[in-house]
C-alpha cells in the first residue's frame, strides 16, 4: 500500500506491518494484530487520507476490520459486526463523496458500506462499531470466500476473484 507520502507499507498476512519511506533502503516495523490473533487478507488494505486527517491504513482481518492511523501508529477504531453481517473481511475500497466518502467492504458473507464523517475517525464519538452506519448490500446465503469489490460504470458491487479481474 502506498500512502500520500510514497511510503510503502507492508500488511502481513500474520498480522505484522512495516514500512519503507521514500528513499530509503531500510525496511521499520510497527505494532503487529499477531497478538491478537488477527490475520490479515490478501487485498483487504487501503490507505485513506480524510480532507482534515493524516491517514489511515483500512485492513481487513478475519476478526473485522481495523483503522491503523499513520499519525499515532496504533489502531485507533475497529469493527466486527456490520449491521448483522459477520465474516472475514475480503476487500475494502473507498469512494469519495462531497462531503463525505464511503467505505465499501467485501465480506465472505456480502457486501456493506458506509458514509460517515471519516475526519472523527480516531476521536471520542467516532466508531466503526456502530452499527447504525452500515448498510447491507447483498447477504449471501453461505460464506464464500471468493467475494472481492467491482467498480464499474453502475456503482460499487460484489464480484468474484477467481472470474473477474481486480488488479490493475
Amino acid at each position: 500500500v502506498l500512502d500520500s507520502q510514497k511510503t510503502v507499507w507492508a500488511i502481513g498476512a500474520d498480522g505484522r506491518i512495516g514500512y519503507l519511506k521514500k528513499g530509503s533502503t531500510d525496511w521499520q516495523t510497527v505494532g503487529s494484530y499477531s497478538a491478537q490473533g488477527w490475520r490479515f487478507t490478501q487485498r483487504a488494505a487501503q490507505f485513506w487520507k480524510g480532507r482534515n486527517h493524516p491517514g489511515f491504513l483500512i485492513l481487513g482481518t478475519d476478526h473485522g476490520l481495523s483503522l491503523f492511523s499513520l499519525k499515532t501508529m496504533v489502531a485507533e477504531d475497529w469493527v466486527s459486526t456490520f449491521g448483522t453481517l459477520t465474516g472475514t473481511v475480503q476487500a475494502v475500497m473507498v469512494t469519495p463523496g462531497a462531503d463525505k466518502d464511503t467505505l465499501w467492504v467485501a465480506l465472505d458473507a456480502g457486501l456493506v458500506h458506509a458514509t460517515m464523517n471519516w475526519d472523527s475517525a480516531g476521536k471520542a464519538g467516532h466508531s466503526l462499531a456502530d452499527q447504525s452506519q452500515w448498510v447491507i448490500d447483498v447477504a449471501l446465503p453461505s460464506k464464500d470466500p471468493n467475494t472481492t469489490l467491482i467498480r464499474d460504470a453502475n456503482g460499487v458491487r460484489l464480484g468474484n476473484k477467481n472470474s473477474e479481474w481486480t488488479d490493475p
